[in-house]
């Protein structure tokens, strides 16, 4: 069907929904990050998967004639992981929707009382998937590391039905399972209204993001866009999302999440300096920029600039 189309380019917003196309019309295909190739033994359950997501990306880049990605760092792993040329990579940038903005006059408590969350202590946030890359495990490994004398709330905001791909949830779970004092301070929130989390992110000390890989992360946009510090990885595309709206720490190491939240919750001067600095950050990313720069890279890949 797409090959009977009388078209100038076939755009593929993501690498899954490629497929092979027999005919010659230039093709655009997008590949948001590295990850599998970056860390394959944390994405593939079976070596048959490895392998049939190989052969596919292989044709993938075989077939296009230029790739879209979101951040400087997965541009660079395209080239050191993938073996894609860097001058047939565009970038582009993502943004967060109006609504994630500044608010005040928020009802931490009945906000805190709707969605499950302790009543009590500073109020930190994970918004994401479960998928093991994406390392909660080590936040929660941290959170048992700080002053059990001021103890802190822990949000999960995501898809806690468990039908995610190759989620880590159960692992999760029974961690917390056998830690009862800690688990009555966590909550797996699950999907939340994007209402709801503006709410949260204006309530919380921080967002906490320790994934040991992203291709963008733009939780970490909604977040500075509201005000909340974030709290990041050093890994991959973070360091460069966040800029001065947040701190980094090193996404394998507990201590050092442990270490960057207690600086944070310590000083109020300098929760209130990063929070100014975030919503600057945020407002670099919008989709009007973004939208220009796939315009941009639609027209070199047909040939017209």
């Amino acid at each position: 069907a797409l090959a009977r189309v009388r078209s100038d380019v076939i755009f593929f917003p993501a690498i899954y929904s490629w497929v092979p196309v027999p005919a010659r019309t230039p093709q655009l295909v997008t590949i948001h990050d590295a990850i599998p190739e970056r860390h394959p033994e944390l994405l593939f359950p079976r070596r048959r998967n490895r392998l049939l997501w190989s052969i596919k990306t292989a044709l993938a880049r075989a077939q296009a004639r230029r790739f879209l990605t979101v951040s400087d760092a997965s541009a660079n792993d395209m080239v050191t992981l993938m073996g894609i040329s860097r001058a047939r990579i565009d970038q582009t940038i993502e943004a967060a929707d109006p609504i994630f903005a500044p608010r005040s006059g928020v009802d931490a408590a009945a906000l805190r009382s709707r969605l499950g969350l302790p009543a009590d202590g500073p109020l930190l946030l994970y918004v994401g998937g479960f998928n093991p890359h994406k390392n909660v495990l080590r936040l929660l490994e941290a959170i048992t590391l700080l002053d059990p004398a001021e103890p802190v709330a822990l949000a999960l905001v995501g898809d806690t039905s468990g039908e995610g791909f190759h989620d880590n949830l159960p692992a999760l779970r029974r961690w917390l399972a056998d830690r009862p004092a800690l688990a009555a301070r966590v909550a797996l929130v699950g999907w939340v209204a994007d209402d709801d989390l503006v709410g949260l992110y204006s309530i919380a000390a921080a967002l906490v993001f320790p994934s040991l890989a992203e291709g963008f992360g733009l939780p970490a946009v909604e977040a500075m866009a509201c005000g909340c510090p974030v709290l990041a990885s050093d890994r991959t595309s973070l360091p460069e999302v966040v800029g001065d709206g947040g701190l980094l720490f090193a996404p394998d190491d507990a201590r050092s999440i442990a270490r960057s939240i207690a600086q944070l919750l310590g000083d109020p001067v300098l929760r209130a300096t990063l929070s100014e600095r975030a919503v600057r950050r945020a407002a670099l990313y919008t989709w009007d920029r973004s939208a220009e720069l796939v315009a941009a890279s639609l027209r070199r890949t047909a040939g017209l600039g």
